[in-house]
Formats: structure tokens, sequence, C-alpha cells
């Protein structure tokens, strides 16, 4: 796999482009405050750049100073939620038990 960036200072803003020979992903056109108000409400927000579905989370490995590591039931992925949003996931994560 390469990796190549390359600054374009035409672009209004930010920009990331990702290509690949086979792509089995659904691609999404909506910004992710769009997504946000869209995917039912076991979606949330963990960070500037990612949603994660609250009903999927095995585990969150706190860290006080960085952001906490979240993996999911049956499955080897693991994304990070920032300390900004640790306190909603946990909360979410919460309230979802108790119903």
């Amino acid at each position: 796999m390469k990796i190549r960036i390359e600054i374009d200072p035409q672009l209004s803003e930010p920009e990331v482009v990702v290509r690949c020979s086979k792509l089995d992903e659904n691609i999404v056109h909506h910004k992710l405050y769009e997504l946000e108000e869209l995917l039912p409400r076991a979606f949330i927000r963990i960070s500037k750049s990612a949603i994660l579905n609250s009903s999927k989370v095995y585990s969150i490995a706190r860290n006080l100073t960085a952001s906490s590591r979240v993996e999911f039931f049956g499955s080897h992925k693991a994304v990070f939620v920032s300390r900004n949003y640790y306190k909603l996931l946990k909360d979410k994560i919460s309230s979802g038990s108790k119903s």
C-alpha cells in the first residue's frame, strides 16, 4: 500500500481522497454532523472524525491523558474516543444497558 499526501492551496476546505483497486464498502457523501442526524440513536460521535454504534461496544480502555481505546463485540477492530466525547459515550452505554 502506498500513501501519498499532496498540498493543494486551491482547495476551499480540507479533503481526503482514498483510491484503491477494489472497494467492498459503501461510500457516503455526508458530513459527520449530517450523519449524526440521519443515523439511529445508537450511533454516537466519538471524535471529530468518527461515529460508532454504541450497541456494538465491547470495552473501553480509559486513558486519562489521551484518547481511550474502544473495542467491539466479535471484531478485532478498535477506534479511539477523544476525551471530549468519552463521558457522552460512557453515559450512552450505561443508559442502554438499563433498558
